[in-house]
């Protein structure tokens, strides 16, 4: 295994552990959600059965405003982080075969402008083909949390559960540590309230770290491709199960060609890219003025990064 290799390795554990990160920073907002929720829940009183709906209904919104808010700054400074995650390979590769001032500040730059705008590609709505902003498809989901902590506060109330008995309900529902009975659901609840923050949450800093090594293959001179790597997750189903990533693995794309990966997905992509070495001659060959049309196109297509 070569040092690239392992620089490649060294960035996929690095972004499993920003997956991990992220994985407990949604879990405590959770858990502090249900029980900030629970607490207002349990002090709410007011005289009519209508007034204290509307009024649990008003708390439910302010605290789902709050977790919207805390939830989109994790999410966007953790898809800047994976970005930057795949940013750092890229630029190892480029200071491992070249030590041209001229080149290397090119390439740093080329990197970084890569990472900016994939970073706001996947904020502002410019990822996906039905152009939704982060913001717009979190609010979605913690829109359909307020629905389903609205349904559970109605069905308890109608019930006859006094305050300290709905704020209980209440906590074990959104506490991610703890369970509701199924029994206690109405059809179409969500059973786990944060399952769906997660996924999204998890599947953009995918998309980060993906589409960064896309584009830096892109415009990468020496880029042969782009392998699809399998997810440890993979090798560990049961039952046989299988899905599309199994028919991609170890298979090289073209960067403008690679499928876009499912929901939920943690599959990787590493670069395929021309032996250092060669890329090392091919590059001191055409500084010293031989003619290299890939090189041309490239340095012509980048040349204005000099000036940033």
């Amino acid at each position: 295994m070569n040092l690239y290799q392992q620089r490649v390795l060294e960035a996929r554990k690095e972004f499993l552990k920003l997956n991990n990160k992220q994985e407990k920073e949604l879990l405590r907002i959770y858990q502090e959600l249900a029980k900030q929720l629970s607490n207002d829940i349990a002090n709410c009183r007011t005289i009519s059965k209508d007034a204290y709906l509307k009024h649990l209904k008003e708390i439910v919104q302010v605290n789902i405003n709050q977790l919207n808010s805390r939830l989109s700054a994790i999410i966007k400074a953790n898809i800047e982080t994976s970005s930057q995650i795949a940013s750092a390979v890229e630029n190892f590769y480029y200071q491992r075969i070249t030590d041209d001032i001229a080149l290397s500040a090119i390439f740093n730059r080329m990197v970084l402008n890569i990472s900016r705008k994939t970073v706001s590609k996947l904020i502002q709505g410019g990822y996906y083909k039905d152009g939704k902003t982060l913001d717009r498809r979190l609010w979605s989901v913690t829109k359909s949390n307020a629905k389903d902590i609205d349904t559970l506060i109605k069905v308890n109330v109608l019930k006859g559960a006094n305050a300290r008995e709905l704020a209980k309900q209440v906590n074990k529902y959104i506490n991610p540590t703890k369970v509701l009975k199924a029994h206690a659901l109405e059809d179409g609840m969500s059973k786990k309230i944060a399952y769906q923050s997660q996924r999204l949450a998890r599947t953009s800093i995918t998309h980060a770290f993906s589409e960064t090594t896309i584009e830096n293959a892109k415009n990468n001179p020496f880029n042969k491709g782009i392998k699809w790597n399998l997810s440890g997750s993979h090798y560990i189903r049961m039952h046989g199960k299988t899905d599309i990533c199994d028919e991609y693995n170890g298979r090289i794309f073209k960067p403008n060609e690679i499928p876009l990966q499912h929901p939920n997905c943690i599959c990787y992509f590493t670069e395929e890219n021309e032996y250092i070495y060669k890329a090392i001659d091919e590059l001191k060959t055409w500084s010293r003025g031989n003619t290299n049309s890939k090189l041309d196109k490239w340095y012509e297509k980048n040349y204005d990064l000099m000036n940033i």
